[in-house]
């Protein structure tokens, strides 16, 4: 039985987001913070909190979550609207076991249910995390760019 099969997936509910806050947050702090200024570290952690999560739930954002036998493993947030990926964290101890794959599969899947005629996903990618998207299927669609000292490349899935 493979890792991923021990798994579940669903979406995000109500009374799920301080679990989504603190993924988001423990992640970020471990595995991106050193890549941004301290001004964009606080600037992305200013929207991570449960009522920020609730807010954009309320929104019309969509969280995938993945759930392994520690709780919350992976996570990914969607705008429909925008065919956005806003968050695609994966715990660091879940990484490689294909749970982000998974949560893209799904979340790709949903975006064309809402959005039947869309074809392309964008996202906005952490410099440590260019490789693994563009393992995914992502293609940068601008150059490295910096805003409040957050720092990304703008990439985009082309869908079939």
């Amino acid at each position: 039985m493979d890792q991923q099969s021990q798994c579940t997936f669903g979406y995000l509910t109500a009374g799920q987001e301080s679990a989504a806050a603190e993924l988001v947050e423990q992640t970020f702090l471990q595995q991106v913070a050193r890549h941004f200024s301290p001004q964009g570290a606080n600037e992305f952690l200013k929207n991570v909190s449960p009522q920020a999560v609730a807010k954009r739930l309320a929104s019309g954002n969509f969280m995938l979550a993945a759930f392994d036998s520690h709780g919350l493993a992976g996570i990914l947030e969607a705008n429909a609207v925008r065919g956005h990926i806003v968050w695609f964290f994966v715990r660091p101890e879940a990484q490689g076991r294909g749970l982000g794959r998974e949560l893209l599969k799904r979340a790709l899947a949903e975006l064309k249910r809402r959005r039947p005629e869309l074809f392309r996903v964008t996202v906005n990618v952490s410099p440590n995390s260019v490789d693994a998207y563009l393992s995914l299927g992502f293609i940068p669609s601008d150059h490295q760019q910096e805003k409040r000292g957050v720092r990304f490349t703008p990439m985009t899935l082309l869908l079939g």
